[in-house]
């Protein structure tokens, strides 16, 4: 995109050509339905399209060799006007910046939109120029508000009769003790059933949030080696698998949500019981390297594909060849593992050797991070 724009920014020699080169530019810059502007490394705007114009109410020349902040396409809020300051010297900078804008209409609607400011580099390596784009999300945004109102909803009324019958069952088993009826294995099933339903149902309200962007971390120091023992030891007894902890160098406490990388550490020891081979253990290991930790979960089974690999951490994904098909759930564990770790400023992954080991790693900074919601 860098370079075709810096073609389009070329001064026009003179000459029809040149006129039918800058008409066609002008046709394609105003026609567009999406709201754009040509912005200077210090926050001028240099050309701004039709669309643009229209929606702020502005003139050309009210707009142009003026600071974005100042056009009318925004909210007047001194938030709105210090994240487009931010957004400009990120990009100006060298660095492409994606965020959501508060904007007020001339008719007082209130909208959001999704700005991204781009630098255009010059041959020096120099952003000359910023493509500033941005488009409505209103509609999408109060989608996604009203599926994550539903999904609370849905998650609440199913609720409901888990707890329900997690008390009766109780109440069936303090009964069945009391007149030595041996009833322990059915209420087993029942208690694990209920675990199983009530994880779904968490699931589908992270999954619900993330995607609005709604999920907020909880951060503070804590002990990710301490973690790793706590989740192994509450997951072992429920596995087919024995679960073991790699020795490995002491790390320093980290600055993040305790219990969503606990949950990040259960979604994975659990999927690599699932997808290991029966009775196979599974290793679990720690380790420190420069400014980030890594954390491996490996076990013993068939390769995974690929494509199997690339895919197993997306949304509602997972591999054919899991255990002949006998995965429960919704698919959204992984997924939110991802989301979650990236939301820490890590990364995640899948590696697979044939015939041998499938590791999911995922790395986490040392330091502090600031500037990300989950689910972005």
């Amino acid at each position: 995109m860098a370079n075709e724009v810096e073609r389009l920014l070329a001064t026009p020699g003179p000459g029809p050509d040149a006129a039918a080169r800058e008409a066609r530019w002008r046709a394609l810059f105003d026609h567009t339905r999406q709201f754009l502007a040509l912005v200077s490394p210090d926050g001028r705007v240099l050309e701004a399209n039709r669309a643009m114009l229209d929606v702020a109410g502005q003139t050309r020349d009210e707009v142009v060799d003026r600071p974005l902040w100042e056009c009318r396409l925004w909210s007047e809020a001194a938030a709105t006007e210090a994240q487009l300051r931010e957004a400009v010297t990120k990009a100006a900078e060298g660095r492409p910046t994606r965020s959501e804008v508060s904007s007020s209409r001339g008719n007082g609607r209130r909208s959001t939109l999704d700005l991204s400011l781009t630098p255009v580099k010059d041959a020096a390596g120099t952003a000359s120029v910023l493509l500033c784009e941005a488009g409505d999300v209103t509609e999408r945004k109060e989608l996604e508000r009203q599926r994550e109102e539903w999904t609370s909803i849905v998650a609440h009324d199913l609720r409901q009769p888990l707890n329900n019958f997690s008390l009766w069952l109780g109440v069936l088993e303090r009964q069945a003790h009391r007149a030595g009826a041996d009833l322990t294995d059915g209420l087993n099933h029942a208690r694990a059933s209920i675990k199983q339903l009530d994880r779904m149902i968490s699931d589908l309200l992270d999954a619900s949030r993330l995607g609005a962007h709604r999920l907020v971390l909880q951060k503070a120091p804590a002990d990710l080696a301490g973690l790793v023992r706590g989740v192994v030891e509450r997951l072992e007894p429920e596995l087919k698998a024995r679960v073991r902890i790699e020795p490995g160098e002491p790390v320093e406490a980290l600055e993040l949500d305790a219990a969503r990388i606990e949950q990040v550490l259960a979604n994975l020891v659990a999927s690599s019981a699932r997808y290991g081979s029966p009775g196979t253990p599974i290793t679990v290991d720690l380790t420190g390297k420069g400014a980030e930790v890594r954390v491996s979960v490996v076990n013993r089974g068939p390769e995974l594909s690929r494509e199997d690999s690339e895919q197993l951490l997306r949304r509602l994904y997972r591999a054919p060849g899991s255990q002949a098909g006998e995965i429960s759930g919704l698919g959204l564990a992984l997924y939110i593992s991802r989301s979650l770790v990236e939301a820490h400023g890590g990364q995640i992954w899948v590696e697979s050797c044939p015939g041998q080991t499938t590791a999911f790693r995922f790395t986490l900074p040392r330091g502090p991070t600031h500037g990300y919601r989950p689910g972005t």
